[in-house]
């Protein structure tokens, strides 16, 4: 909700915010079954606005030596934000959403 609410105060309309926050979730939730799955825990969440450009980074605590395997929930942030890419292993994911003034 907090990523969602960030968004609207970038200026992105109610339907982009509902985007985002549901592509953020999707991510949020991976991190979350990664880490359970594990038995580890936590996760960080960095949100930058800047020129035009919204950038969200989820960072699990787990490291990981399998490379992410891009299920249902990466189709659903794929069509939802302008880029989605994970790097460590599938641990951090970078979701990009443009701003169209």
């Amino acid at each position: 909700m907090a990523i969602g609410r960030f968004a609207r105060l970038c200026g992105f309309s109610l339907q982009e915010e509902a985007d985002i926050a549901t592509a953020a979730g999707e991510a949020l939730i991976a991190a979350a079954q990664r880490d359970a799955a594990k038995r580890a825990g936590g996760f960080s969440v960095t949100c930058t606005f800047e020129n035009n450009e919204l950038r969200i980074e989820i960072q699990s605590c787990t490291d990981s030596e399998e490379p992410q395997r891009g299920g249902f929930g990466t189709i659903i942030m794929r069509r939802l934000m302008n880029e989605v890419a994970y790097s460590r292993g599938g641990t951090r994911v970078r979701l990009v959403k443009r701003k169209d003034d």
